[in-house]
């Protein structure tokens, strides 16, 4: 099994910045703006995803196939469902039908499902109690 910790570092280092010239009461500054969504996952909850599942491990160490569970209906799923992969776990996630069918659409759609994330109709990953 990967070390959990510098798989979820690596999920955050390189955030891209876009910087600006800001004109403000005559001076110029240069503020650097991070684009989240063009971190690792493509989602703008990766660091949310990352916590999450620091916090998970500090309290029950994650070993190969453990499965997480999270209620999701978009962005932190996606980010749970590319990062769980990389230290050998799973995702299975849990939509509410009452999610709108865009997002349900982009969830089921997503590279993301290739890596963990069930898509409606399939069999649940072995080991995992349906």
């Amino acid at each position: 099994m990967p070390r959990v910790e510098p798989v979820l570092e690596r999920a955050l280092r390189r955030t891209p910045l876009l910087h600006l010239d800001v004109a403000h009461r005559g001076r110029t500054r240069r503020p650097g703006l991070k684009l989240e969504e063009r971190g690792l996952t493509g989602s703008v909850k990766d660091r949310s995803a990352v916590r999450l599942l620091r916090a998970l491990h500090d309290e029950r160490p994650f070993t190969p196939g453990t499965v997480v569970v999270e209620s999701t209906s978009g962005n932190l799923g996606l980010a749970l469902a590319r990062l769980l992969p990389s230290i050998d776990c799973v995702f299975l996630a849990v939509v509410d039908l009452k999610t709108l069918h865009v997002t349900r659409r982009t969830l089921t759609a997503s590279p993301a499902i290739e890596s963990g994330l069930p898509a409606w109709g399939r069999p649940l990953p072995t080991g995992v109690p349906g």
